[in-house]
């Protein structure tokens, strides 16, 4: 019985660590600049057969969540976050160090094909995070919406790749400008949000009138 309990725990083992080797072969194969992950590569990098890749992933939407799990278990974003209105130009600065320090697992995360899929299932939480705290301060939903869209295309990665490699900025500096650049479109959308309410307010004042 026991010899039993000891063959299927190691049996387990095998079969988890054949796992994590074939999730490190795909993330591999996309921080390589693969437009999709190749099933065959897969296989010959993490020494199993394709069938083995199929057993444990049989179709594209496994992989992405595979893929995704993986980098949350990774490089889990959670703390960069921000938790409210005040802490957005800060979550900016976070998210330079965050990128900094996740750069081999995020370059694969940004390389095409299957991994464009993974960055879209992952941006949804991220959004979700940014749009709350938006909102503390901005009523309007579709200016959340905006600001939303604005700051997500604006504070990425490839953003702060090139401001490094193609600039020569350290990490010090680009923090700076993401914060700065934060600042600015913070101010802009609420300067938006005040000039909208004024004006409803003189519409209301001359209905009124009326």
């Amino acid at each position: 019985m026991t010899k039993r309990k000891y063959d299927n725990s190691r049996r387990e083992s095998e079969s988890h660590l054949r796992r994590e080797k074939i999730i490190a072969a795909m993330v591999s194969s996309m921080a390589d600049g693969a437009e999709d992950v190749s099933v065959a590569d897969v296989a010959d990098v993490a020494g199993v057969s394709r069938r083995t890749v199929y057993q444990y992933f049989p179709d594209r939407e496994a992989r992405k969540k595979a893929i995704n799990d993986w980098i949350d278990n990774q490089a889990s974003i959670d703390s960069v976050l921000p938790t409210n209105y005040a802490d957005i130009p800060a979550y900016a600065e976070r998210l330079v160090d965050y990128i900094f320090a996740n750069e081999t697992i995020l370059r694969a995360a940004m390389s095409a094909g299957l991994s464009k899929e993974v960055r879209s299932f992952r941006k949804r939480k991220h959004a979700g995070f940014l749009k709350k705290a938006l909102s503390e301060r901005i009523g309007d939903a579709g200016v959340v919406d905006d600001a939303t869209a604005l700051l997500l295309s604006t504070l990425r990665a490839e953003a702060v790749f090139d401001m490094r490699d193609l600039y020569g900025l350290s990490q010090s500096r680009i923090r700076r400008q993401f914060r700065l650049l934060v600042e600015a479109v913070l101010a802009a959308f609420e300067v938006t949000v005040e000039q909208t309410a004024a004006a409803q307010s003189r519409a209301d004042i001359s209905l009124a009138l009326i």
